[in-house]
Order: C-alpha cells, then sequence, then structure tokens
C-alpha cells in the first residue's frame, strides 16, 4: 500500500483521533492534570499521534482485518505513556483514581476539567462516591503521627505534600517517592508561609483533596503558671495555625465542591487533665471550630473530621514546653503529672502506624465522623467524660428548665 493510498490516510487520521479521544478522557478522569498542564507538556503528547498512524499504517500492510484494533491499542499505549510522563501515575494508579477519587467526597471529573477553561458551579447534589486516591498535603511530619500518616499514604500511591519546619527532616520521603511525594518547609505560625505551600501544591498536584492539620505541641503547666507568652504561641500553633491553613484550601475545595479537612485534636480536649489546662483549650477551640466549619462547607461537598487520640508512641512527651517557674503548691497535681511524663514516655500503648491507616479509613469513608477516637484508652476517656456531663444534666434539670419567663 503506497502512502498516497487513501487508506493509509484514513488509518492515520483514525489512530489520530482516538489518540486524542483517549488523552481528553484520562484528562477528565485525572483531577490534577488541566487543560494548562497539558498546553505546558503538549510536545510530550505530540509524538502519540505520529507512533500511532505509524502503527497502524505498517499493521495495515500486512492485514486487512486489524489495523483499527491495532490503531486503538497504539493509541490507548501511547495514551497511557504520555498521562506516565505528565503526572508520575501508572495507568492502573489513575484508573483506581478515576473510579474513586480518595478524599472520602464525590468529584465530578468531567466539571473539574471543564472548569480549568472555564470556572463554573457545578451541581453539588449529584452522587456522592468512595474514594480510594487523592492528594494530601499534612503539617508536622517529620515525627510521630504526621509521619506515620504521610507514609502510609504514600505507600499506598496517593500523592502526598509533607511538611516540616525543617524541611530537611522530611526529605527522605521524598526520595523514596519522588514522583508522589513534594517534601516543603513549614512553620504554621507563619500564615504567609502557609499560603505559599498550598500555592506550591497545587502547582505541582493541581489539587489539594484533603489537608491534615497534625502540626502541635504540648504544654505542661498549671493554669497559674502558664506565661503569656508561651501561651499565645500554644494557641498560635495549636488553634491559629490550623485555622490559617484551611483558610487557604478552602477556596479550591470551593471551586472543586470537593474535600476533607482532618484536625488533629486530643483526648485531653475532653478529658480535660490537671496540668494541661492550657493545652486543653487550645484543642477543644479547635475541636469547636471543626463543629461549626462541618456545618457550613457540607452542603458544598467538604466534610471536617476531629481526630482525638490518646496515648500514642510519638515525641509528645519529649516536646512538651514547661512554664519558666513552677508552684509549690502545685507539686502533689502537676509536679507529680510532670514526673510521670517522663516514665510514661516511649511506653503509651497506641501505635501511630494504626493510627494513620485508621484516619485514612474514616476519610476514604461515606460516613466520615465529625469525631474519631482513637485507642481503648481514649474511648474510655470520651465515655467518661460523656458520663460525667450527662449526670451534672441531669441533676440540674429542674433548675435549668426554671429559667424561661412564665407562661
Amino acid at each position: 500500500m503506497s502512502l498516497a493510498s487513501p487508506r493509509w490516510w484514513l488509518l492515520g487520521v483514525t489512530a489520530a483521533l482516538l489518540t486524542a479521544l483517549t488523552v481528553r478522557e484520562l484528562r477528565a478522569c485525572t483531577p490534577f492534570l488541566d487543560v494548562r498542564m497539558l498546553a505546558r507538556n503538549r510536545a510530550l503528547m505530540m509524538p502519540s499521534f505520529v507512533v500511532a498512524a505509524a502503527v497502524s499504517a505498517l499493521a495495515a500492510r500486512h492485514s486487512r482485518i486489524w489495523p483499527l484494533l491495532v490503531a486503538g491499542a497504539a493509541a490507548l499505549a501511547t495514551g497511557s505513556a504520555g498521562l506516565l510522563l505528565l503526572t508520575g501515575r501508572s495507568p492502573l494508579q489513575t484508573a483506581m483514581y478515576a473510579q474513586a477519587p480518595a478524599n472520602g467526597r464525590a468529584v465530578d471529573f468531567q466539571a473539574r476539567s471543564r472548569a480549568s477553561a472555564a470556572p463554573r458551579r457545578p451541581d453539588i447534589t449529584r452522587t456522592r462516591k468512595a474514594i480510594t486516591m487523592a492528594t494530601w498535603l499534612i503539617t508536622g511530619c517529620s515525627t510521630g503521627l504526621g509521619r506515620a500518616l504521610a507514609s502510609t499514604a504514600l505507600d499506598r500511591g496517593e500523592t502526598v505534600v509533607v511538611t516540616a519546619r525543617d524541611a530537611a527532616s522530611v526529605e527522605d520521603l521524598a526520595r523514596s517517592h519522588p514522583g508522589t511525594a513534594l517534601a516543603l518547609a513549614l512553620d504554621v505560625t507563619d500564615h504567609a508561609q502557609g499560603r505559599d505551600v498550598v500555592r506550591a501544591a497545587q502547582e505541582r498536584f493541581g489539587t489539594i483533596d484533603v489537608v491534615v492539620n497534625n502540626a502541635g505541641h504540648g504544654y505542661r503547666a498549671a493554669v497559674e503558671e502558664g506565661e503569656e507568652d508561651q501561651v499565645r504561641e500554644l494557641f498560635a500553633t495549636n488553634f491559629f495555625g490550623p485555622v490559617a491553613m484551611i483558610q487557604a484550601v478552602l477556596p479550591g475545595m470551593r471551586e472543586r465542591r470537593s474535600g476533607t479537612i482532618v484536625n488533629i485534636s486530643s483526648i485531653g480536649a475532653r478529658s480535660s487533665l490537671v496540668g494541661a489546662g492550657h493545652y486543653a483549650a487550645s484543642k477543644a477551640a479547635l475541636e469547636a471550630l471543626t463543629a461549626s466549619l462541618r456545618k457550613e462547607v457540607q452542603p458544598l461537598g467538604i466534610t471536617v473530621m476531629a481526630v482525638e487520640p490518646g496515648a500514642f508512641r510519638t515525641s509528645y512527651k519529649r516536646s512538651l514546653a514547661q512554664p519558666r517557674e513552677a508552684i509549690s503548691d502545685y507539686a502533689g497535681t502537676v509536679g507529680a503529672r510532670r514526673n510521670e511524663d517522663s516514665a510514661e514516655d516511649a511506653n503509651q500503648p497506641g501505635d501511630p502506624a494504626t493510627a494513620a491507616q485508621a484516619i485514612i479509613t474514616a476519610v476514604q469513608s461515606p460516613d466520615t465522623p465529625l469525631v474519631l477516637v482513637l485507642g481503648p484508652d481514649a474511648l474510655t476517656w470520651f465515655r467518661d467524660a460523656m458520663k460525667e456531663l450527662n449526670a451534672d444534666a441531669d441533676a440540674w434539670e429542674q433548675t435549668s428548665l426554671s429559667t424561661s419567663f412564665p407562661g
């Protein structure tokens, strides 16, 4: 068959069209592959047309039956290769992602693709799906639960932006997952840096599906012992830092009508142990904000969850800040608690790796809870706190009911 043969050109055009359709569908089902990214990388996709046409034409010389099938196979193969070059995901991972996006909420991929060219408000009443793959942004990944969560998500094939105040402490995660991990420096008390991290994550991966506000630390002090500057720093890290991150990621989540926000709290917010008043207050504030935010964004396809871990084997005890001066009258309460801290360190019953898997399971669930309690100890404290509150409410019920105007 000569180059001038109509059959040659028919097969070449058919292969090119199949390749174009393949790329279009892959782009539509891959939320972080948008029109602008394709435009920047179109040079990588153009050889697909040439290769598909050449393979089809060569096959046509030896068969009258299979050319179109070969053309389709060539188009799929070259389209998949182009996808891998552009995104770092294998075709299998992309297929899994297309079936169910892993932020726990449904995503209208066709609408997202169109939105990159002409933003519009998608129908928020569309059917939700379970998800299995996502792009995560996790704060405080240098040690403990944050590192375990980042490592678990990366091992599952998901993309993760791993952050820590010292980026060098998380570079090993990026080196071991070069196509799916991005290591960035982030001090959550620096709100401008937080916004820069969100922008960098979006430029690299296109979207942020799940944000986990994990960075934080404790403070072992009686309420009277607390130093104002230390308490302000505690709230800047444990409360205002997460608030700033939430405000930075919400515009993108609202545009897509999809996303999950996870705020790592503590069972201490509910059990309120001695020597932890300021810390418990910072976490209780974060939980109250979580509950309100969940109601605000739920109609937009976004969900919010607080996590209350118990005692897990992390560096929490070693990172406890202390007041500059201890008051002797609290030696039997707060002082005793300080002595227990050193004995308990590295002996906590909780496993951060299993906690990480539990968080991922909750995020993926179509029924993500408002509060996820982690650990048998935490569950006992949680229920005891509820019983104590209910007992007080019952004991003072008549007084509570007596405060209305007559009639």
